[in-house]
């Protein structure tokens, strides 16, 4: 699977909370969203695409209902596998119509049950069996197959291994702290990648210190400003870059986007 992350997210109850839901949800209601996504270590807003560039994924989203707090899903539903005082609970909330499906548990390899039944979304499958001796959640395996003998889901708790959790990130070090222009660059589009454009502009602002006419960070900042409606300020950064490197692209594209919002559509039309 490659959408494995999903969480749901509240604002909270602090006094900014609950303006949000009463935002949200036209009354002072309770709000939450289920969230997530695909092909990203962390939010895929905080990330840029390159030019031309694809990336596509699929979310299945259904009801399950009277199993509990199910362990597994798949396209053919979803399935709930727990041990409490030597008792399995087991059950299966399918997605769709099936006649003669078999559900099948085992403990440590060996059946322990085997029912052949009809089930459908209105009606899923949940049943107890009591397991002999001192066996452990881990040895426990449930299987769905159909009535074709294909197996339509099957699960088992996976053994926790508690690995070591990693280091933490170490605080990223102040501007005048940033031996290298390139680095400044750098630190600077991370920050403006999580949307703290103010933390960003110190980083792109002590690279200008160190060269005026750095390609890139006169560049960047000259978006930000573009942002703050500062558009001839903009401009001036977006000149800057041009006089380093006549070919910059990205300059002249926000320069064109600055002349355009100064009113200057002759000029713009040149840049753009």
């Amino acid at each position: 699977h490659i959408v494995r992350g999903k969480k749901l997210w509240t604002w909270g109850t602090a006094p900014a909370g609950r303006l949000w839901e009463k935002i949200l949800t036209g009354g002072d209601l309770p709000y939450f969203e289920p969230q997530a996504g695909g092909y990203s270590d962390n939010q895929p807003d905080l990330h840029w695409i390159m030019p031309c560039e694809t990336k596509i994924f699929s979310h299945f989203w259904f009801p399950t209902r009277d199993i509990g707090v199910f362990d597994y899903a798949n396209l053919e539903g979803t399935l709930n596998l727990e041990l409490k005082n030597g008792e399995v609970l087991f059950g299966w909330s399918p997605t769709g119509v099936n006649k003669d499906a078999v559900v099948i548990l085992t403990c440590d390899n060996k059946e322990i049950f085997r029912r052949t039944m009809d089930a459908d979304p209105a009606t899923p499958f949940l049943s107890e069996v009591r397991i002999p001796g001192k066996a452990d959640l881990y040895q426990l395996r449930m299987t769905v197959l159909s009535s074709a003998g294909d197996t339509l889901l099957t699960f088992r708790h996976p053994t926790p291994t508690n690995p070591p959790l990693p280091e933490q990130a170490p605080p990223l070090p102040a501007p005048d702290e940033v031996d290298s222009q390139d680095l400044l660059f750098v630190i600077g589009e991370h920050y403006n990648k999580f949307r703290n454009p103010g933390r960003a502009k110190l980083y792109y602002q002590e690279a200008l210190k160190r060269d005026k006419g750095d390609l890139r960070s006169n560049t960047a900042l000259g978006e930000i400003l573009l942002k703050d409606g500062l558009y001839t300020k903009a401009l001036e950064h977006f000149d800057k870059s041009l006089e380093r490197d006549p070919t910059f692209y990205k300059a002249w594209y926000f320069k064109g986007l600055a002349q355009l919002l100064l009113g200057d559509i002759r000029d713009a039309e040149k840049s753009l």
